[in-house]
């Protein structure tokens, strides 16, 4: 958490404007997790949300999308997830170091 805060505190010090999650922790009985569940079986315990590692931050495209990648790589987010309406960031131990993204 306290990275994601640098990367407001950076992001705000530069467009004067903050940051909104529309998404951050929830339980494996969140209805996107129960959907995951589903999909990956009983097996599956949760991802970067279930984990409290994972964000979404509601951004559109245009430079201050890019300006958020931007800093979020400087503060040692690896995984990046690209919807219309917001930006997935996570920083979590499992990616191993290894910087990954998709799209919804």
């Amino acid at each position: 958490m306290a990275r994601l805060q640098r990367v407001r505190d950076r992001f705000f010090a530069i467009t004067k404007r903050g940051l909104s999650l529309s998404s951050a922790y929830r339980c494996l009985k969140h209805p996107d997790e129960q959907a995951k569940v589903k999909r990956y079986g009983k097996d599956y315990k949760g991802g970067t949300h279930v984990r409290g590692t994972g964000y979404d931050v509601r951004i559109g495209w245009g430079w201050e999308r890019q300006l958020l990648i931007k800093i979020a790589m400087e503060e040692g987010f690896l995984g990046f997830g690209y919807a219309d309406s917001f930006l997935h960031l996570d920083d979590d131990a499992k990616r191993n170091d290894k910087m990954t993204s998709w799209t919804y």
